[in-house]
């Protein structure tokens, strides 16, 4: 398992990597604003908690992503809301 300390600096490592990337965030790359969910969706698989509970977290994670970018590229508006929905239906299932 991955300590805290380490867990801080793969996001803020990958966050650096973002801003690089994106010219100090002034172009817009879709795929860049969904990265930091993936990211956390694949540290939550290595924390501690009960399975299911690390599932139900990282799959929230995960549809917030795909919600995120589907929002970002400016597809259908209900795209992105049916993902959102999900994403809270496995974030409400993390605490039963």
């Amino acid at each position: 398992m991955l300590s805290p300390a380490q867990c801080l600096a793969i996001y803020g490592g990958s966050t650096l990597l973002a801003y690089i990337e994106t010219s100090k965030f002034e172009k817009n790359h879709h795929v860049l604003l969904s990265a930091p969910l993936v990211i956390l969706a694949m540290l939550s698989l290595a924390t501690t908690m009960n399975p299911k509970a690390r599932f139900a977290t990282a799959m929230s994670f995960l549809m917030s992503a795909i919600a995120t970018y589907f929002q970002s590229v400016n597809r259908t508006g209900p795209t992105s809301a049916i993902f959102y929905t999900i994403a809270n239906v496995f974030y409400y299932f993390s605490y039963r």
